[in-house]
C-alpha cells in the first residue's frame, strides 16, 4: 500500500509541475486528456491559507464555506509502525 500511495503522490506532483511549466498552446501538457479533466473536476472549493486575500473576499471565502462553525478539526494522527 505504500508504494501504492508514493506512486499516486508522484503523478499528483508531476501533473502540478506539468500546469506549473507548460501553457497548453506553445508548450503542450504532458498530463493525458484524462487525467487533466479529473484533476478540473476535483479541483478543489477552499481558499488556501498562503493565499493573500482582503477583508472582503476573506469574509466572502468563509461564508461560502458555511462559517467558522461548520468547519471541523481534523481527525487525530494515529502513529505508524516503522
Amino acid at each position: 500500500l505504500v508504494v501504492f500511495d508514493a506512486a499516486v503522490e508522484a503523478i499528483f506532483l508531476c501533473f502540478l509541475v506539468d500546469q506549473a511549466e507548460n501553457d497548453g498552446e506553445t508548450r503542450p501538457y504532458y498530463a493525458s486528456a484524462a487525467l487533466r479533466s479529473y484533476m478540473e473536476a476535483h479541483r478543489p472549493t477552499y481558499v488556501l491559507p498562503s493565499m493573500s486575500l482582503d477583508d472582503d473576499e476573506l469574509s466572502h471565502a468563509i461564508q461560502q464555506m458555511g462559517g467558522l462553525d461548520s468547519l471541523e478539526p481534523p481527525p487525530p494522527m494515529r502513529a505508524v509502525a516503522g
